[in-house]
Formats: structure tokens, sequence, C-alpha cells
């Protein structure tokens, strides 16, 4: 048998065995890792574990010496010369055992066995790996494997060909019914091709197959017009979401690794994750109603029965419909889980790439063991330097001139009536962009964005009754950094009865607050923070709408919760956590005489300068135009300066200013 066949087994076989401890784990995690990420997630997690179980990192990655024991030199005992030719002498090379193979051929008698000891030793080696003789277990093993990938890819394919066969000689003309459903799922989900659409007796749900030329099988009667269809809608988001690929990923895996169970048990579990995550973005955003149709569908997909191997399908067995309907009412936001991610495939990588550490040769370039040292000329290295500063820069680009809650008219329709202090809003105004959000009052979330500077608007309601349940809440701050992500603050506790009371200072308040985060246009929210006033704060109360947010990680906020010195806090994951920064080093810069306090007001971007923060203070207890200075920083917060163009404004001025704020 071909050595490559046999070094593929081997690295198959060792890769395969430490994989599937992860497999093992994350599917004894799974209903954790469920609730907290979702079902998407999952099955990027099971597309990343089938693609490691597919690639021979044995024979890709570099060869990684193992580790070397330094022994002391009391504890090493050098070869002698003796030493040295009895090994030679005991482990003869290959051409050696060659010239005496052909010495017996033509009746000659060895010269081992007339003038020396007879030869005990090993059998003979050759110096590299192509000549070492194998034991024939593991090319019986080798083969054993080889034949049972090509038998489960046969057994694949002849039953899909079959299936496929059976299906198209039952095909007829597709019922109308399923032709404008297929319309109204294809206007829905904005598609702009659409799959080829079959009818067939041999089917029993609506089901997708075919890789480069995907089919839409359908059964001859159709369901009524609303449950055929969220049955297609279904469908069509398996062809966005190129699960037939995936599938097609898992098993090759499986034939790969047929031996091995976990493979198995990751293929099936993949397989319902496929599933749910189609749900889970099908029913994204909608409203009760909605899911409690798609309910409906699921009940009667139930009964169509299963679909083979390297399709989808939205019917399902009896034993999934339960699970599948639990999490299509799991309302919890999940997180998008992308550093988990990145540090479980890692895992993974590094598991299996164990099986390309090799011990290492003997190099005669190493100095005796009695040799002294030589000299250490090299530089510090890297670890020795101080480290650099953690990455702060996102993802996306942010736009310059983004302007957050100064935006006032004209406003959405459904807001005119609402005092302007109980929403937020932000403008980009290069663009023309306008965005508004408020709270409904009954645990929804309302968005408006206007792309035409408040002439026409989009809207988009958001039910986060399953973060907060009957608690009441306001919003407080509301931002875009770009097209996919923004911020929302809440204010928790408080209803919009109770703050019209005093619209004015509904801002200023001892309650908790919650930071939610959007990453795809507000579409849906994941909580990332919630906090309480902390205790012994001098002012008994914070202010919860000087929020500035630069990218998906770093935020500022200014809760005037001291007047004595700089009160600004910076997060750096999301909203998660909050740091107040240290700013005491600008305090003897202020440029007034006389500094009876600081006011730490307002955090912008400014326009002028790409990528700088600039807060505006005041050198006094009040927010008074007279006193008024800036800093700014153009690291995210890292370092601060004061900002040499500050210049008293005239009282007069000052009190105009003051008026119009």
């Amino acid at each position: 048998m071909s050595s490559l066949w046999i070094s593929l087994f081997s690295a198959y076989a060792v890769q395969g065995a430490l994989l599937a401890a992860v497999v093992l784990a994350v599917l004894g995690l799974g209903r954790r890792l469920q609730r907290r990420y979702g079902a998407r997630w999952l099955c990027r997690v099971w597309l990343v574990l089938a693609v490691l179980f597919l690639l021979p990192l044995r024979l890709l990655l570099p060869d990684v010496p193992a580790a070397r024991l330094t022994v002391p030199d009391a504890l090493t005992r050098p070869r002698t010369a003796d030493r040295v030719a009895f090994a030679d002498e005991a482990f003869p090379l290959v051409e050696e055992a060659a010239d005496d193979s052909l010495a017996q051929e033509s009746g000659a008698i060895p010269p081992a066995a007339v003038d020396g000891p007879s030869r005990t030793g090993p059998a003979p080696q050759a110096a590299g790996e192509a000549g070492r003789q194998l034991p024939p277990l593991i090319e019986v093993a080798a083969g054993l494997w080889l034949a049972g990938a090509a038998a489960v890819l046969l057994w694949q394919g002849l039953a899909w060909g079959f299936w496929y066969r059976r299906v198209f000689r039952l095909r007829r003309v597709p019922d109308p019914e399923w032709q404008a459903a297929l319309e109204d799922a294809q206007r829905q989900m904005g598609l702009c091709r659409r799959p080829r659409l079959m009818a067939s007796a041999g089917v029993g749900g609506p089901l997708v197959t075919g890789l480069l030329r995907p089919v839409l099988l359908v059964p001859l009667q159709a369901p009524p017009r609303e449950q055929a269809v969220l049955m297609l809608a279904h469908e069509l988001t398996h062809l966005r979401r190129r699960d037939l690929g995936c599938k097609l990923v898992l098993v090759l895996a499986a034939a790969v690794h047929w031996y091995n169970p976990a493979v198995w048990l990751l293929l099936r579990r993949a397989g319902r994750d496929i599933e749910a995550a189609c749900d889970e973005q099908a029913v994204a955003g909608k409203d009760h109603a909605f899911r409690a149709a798609y309910s409906d569908a699921l009940l009667r997909a139930a009964r169509m029965g299963r679909a083979p191997s390297l399709t989808t399908g939205f019917a399902l067995s009896r034993r999934d419909w339960a699970e599948r309907l639990r999490q299509l009412w799991d309302l919890t936001p999940k997180r998008r889980g992308r550093t988990a991610l990145a540090g479980l495939a890692l895992c993974a990588l590094l598991a299996g790439g164990l099986v390309s550490c090799r011990m290492p040769a003997e190099d005669s370039s190493l100095p005796a063991a009695t040799a002294s040292p030589e000299p250490d000329t090299a530089q510090t290295p890297e670890s020795a330097q101080p480290s650099p500063a953690a990455d702060l820069t996102g993802r996306e680009t942010v736009w310059t001139d983004l302007d957050g809650g100064a935006y006032l008219s004209p406003v959405p329709a459904p807001l005119e009536e609402t005092p302007y202090q109980l929403r937020d809003s932000w403008q980009v105004p290069s663009l023309g962009l306008v965005g508004c959000a408020c709270a409904d009052g009954s645990g929804g979330l309302d968005l408006y964005t206007s792309k035409d500077e408040g002439e026409n608007w989009d809207h988009i309601h958001t039910d986060l009754s399953g973060l907060f349940g009957e608690e009441p809440f306001l919003v407080m701050n509301y931002q875009m950094v770009s097209d996919s992500t923004g911020f929302v603050v809440l204010r928790l506790g408080s209803t919009q009865e109770e703050a019209a009371l005093w619209p004015s200072a509904y801002y200023w308040c001892s309650d908790g607050m919650a930071v939610l985060r959007t990453a795809d246009g507000g579409n849906t929210w994941e909580l990332t923070g919630r906090h309480s006033l902390p205790a012994g704060t001098e002012q008994e109360n914070w202010h919860l709408q000087p929020f500035l947010w630069v990218n998906e990680k770093v935020g500022f906020w200014a809760p005037h919760t001291d007047y004595t010195h700089f009160a600004l806090w910076r997060t750096v994951d999301g909203g998660a956590s909050w740091e107040a920064l240290d700013l005491s080093a600008l305090e003897g810069e202020i440029p007034y005489d006389e500094v009876p306090g600081i006011h730490t007001c307002a955090v912008k971007l400014d326009p002028t300068h790409p990528g700088r923060v600039r807060v505006s203070c005041s050198a006094d207890h009040s927010n008074s135009m007279y006193h008024r200075f800036y800093i700014f920083s153009d690291d995210l917060g890292e370092s601060w300066q004061m900002d040499p163009s500050t210049e008293p404004i005239p009282p007069a001025a000052a009190q105009e200013e003051n008026r119009n704020a």
C-alpha cells in the first residue's frame, strides 16, 4: 500500500481522537451554549470542527520538534569510539543487508559468519522514513479505513441518487398555490434568484436538494397559503445560508472518520442545529403572532416525514418537534460569540495540531555535553519589552461627523406628541442620516431611521420583554456608529407617565441602567451590561444621557457623579463594564485662575479631526459657558490633552448660549 495512505490514516486516527474530545465537550455543553449564543453560532462551531476533521494537520503543518530536556553535565555519559563502532555494527545500513543477500544467492558465505560473531541486533532500518519497514498491522488497518471511507461515500451517493431518481419519476406540475406561496416568500426575503420549483409524490414536505443547481421540491398537495409561505421561506433561508455545502462537508468528515462515534454524533446534532438556525433566522424580529403561525407550520410538517441526507427540509420528526418549538419561543437575546468561536477553534486546532509534533533528530551541530556554553549575545526578547496597549479599534468604518443627541426636528409622526426629552437621537449631517428611539411603554423599543434628513422614516419595533419582563424602561441614549452597529442605553424602573411629570430632569436618577448593542442595524439587540449606581456617590444619582460610542468596543460616558474632579468613564467591551478615567494630571492645566469645581459635561466627536474624542467641561459646579474648556484624546481615551484654543466667553453671550442649551 502507498505510504501516502498509511500516513493519512495515522494522521487522521490520532487527530480524530483528539478532536473527538473537543466534540464531546461541546455536545455536553450544547444546551447551555445554545441558550447563550443560539443555533446559528453552534452551526459555525460544527462547520469549523468538520473542516478540522478533514484537514490532515500532520501532513499540512510543519514539523514541530518536541521539547528538549537539558541534562546536567555530571549525568551525561559521553559516547566513546568503541560504542559508536558497536552501534554501526549492530544497526547496519540497508546497502549492507543488500550486499549480504547477494552473497548468499551466489553461494558465498558472508564474512561475518566466519570471522566474527553472529549479528543478533534488530532488523535492518533505513536512515530515512521512506526506507523504514512498517508493521503489517498498520497496513491492514489503513486498508480497512480506506475501504470504509469509500463505502460510506458510495452509500451516501447511491442513497441520494436512488431517492432523487424516484422523486424525478413521480414529478408533476406544481400546484398554483405553491407558485404563489414561493413568490410571496421570495418577496418577503428579498431574494433576486428563484430556485427551480418541482412537485413530486415522492416527498412529504418542502425541501431543497442539489449543490450546483438547487431544486425546491414540494409535495403535490399544498397546505394553506400562510403555512406554505412559511415553509418555503424556511427553505429559501437554507439557500441563502448555503446549508447544502455545509452538509456536504459534514458528510465528508463522517466518511473520513467513519470509525469515530463522535463524528456521527456531530453529524446528527449539526443537522438538527441547521434546521433550528433557519427557524431562528426566519423568526428574528417577528412578533408573537408570527411565531405562533410558524409553530403551527412546524406541527403540520411533523406529519410529513423527514428529509433524506444531503437535503434540507422543513419537515421534522415528532421527537424533534418539541425541541424546535422550545427554541422557537426562546426570546432571550443571543450573543454573537465571535471571541468564543475563535477561542474554541484555536483549542480544536491546537488539539489536532499535536499530531504534528515529532521527536527531534540528533543534531551534530550541537555542542558536546562538556563544552562551555556560548556567550549570550541575543537581544532582549519581545516578552521582556513593554506590552503594547490593547487593540481598541473596531472592525467597521465609523462616521466621522456623527453627532449624538443633537437632532430635534422634524421627527416621525408617532413621536410628535412625545416630549423630546423622552426620546434620543443621532445624526450624520454629511449623509443626511437621522435616527430616533423611544420606548413604547409596553416593553417594546421603537427605532426610526431617515436617510433624507427627516423627510421619510423607516421603522423597526423590537420586543424587549424577554430581557426585562414587566420592568418598565425609558430610552436615555441611542446611537448608531455604523450601518450595522449601534447602542441603546435604557433607564430601568421608570415609566413614561412618571417621567412626563418632570421631563426636563428625568435623565437624572438613581435607577439602574442597561446597555444594549445591535450588530444588524437594529433588528435584534443583545444585553451587554446592566449597572446600578455605585454606593457612596457624591451626587447620589447619575446622568444617563451624555454617552458617546466610538465603535463596537469603545464608549465614553460623563455620568456627572463628581464635581470636584473629572468624571469621565470609558468602556472597552461594548458597555459590559465601565472604568473611571484618571484625569487628575489635567486639573493643573485648566485655563482659569479660580476653579471652584469641575463639571464634565458632554462627549462628542470632533469632525475637524477624524478619530478625536472631545469633552466639554466647565470650571465650576454649573454648566456655565463662561468657564467652558475642552479636553481631547486622539487614541480612544488612552491619553488626554488640554485644548489650548479655550477662550472665555463674555457673560452676555454665555447667558444666551445657556438659554439656548
